[in-house]
């Protein structure tokens, strides 16, 4: 199970400078992963290129 994380930007840009934006927890390995925007950025790419290939499937409209 994973949980994604995502900073609040509650602070300045200056106090959050070094901060990932994106947290992810896998609870099944008691471990966090950062995501750097470079990171990030990648990863919003795969997905859209995969939305505009035809190869993603929406498979809930539901946030929890």
């Amino acid at each position: 199970m994973y949980f994604i994380y995502t900073l609040i930007k509650a602070f300045s840009d200056e106090d959050l400078e070094g901060y990932p934006e994106v947290l992810i927890y896998d609870a099944t390995e008691n471990q966090w992963y950062l995501f750097s925007d470079t990171a990030r950025q990648s990863i919003n790419q795969l997905i859209e290129n995969a939305f505009k290939s035809g190869f993603s499937k929406i498979i809930s409209n539901t946030v929890a």
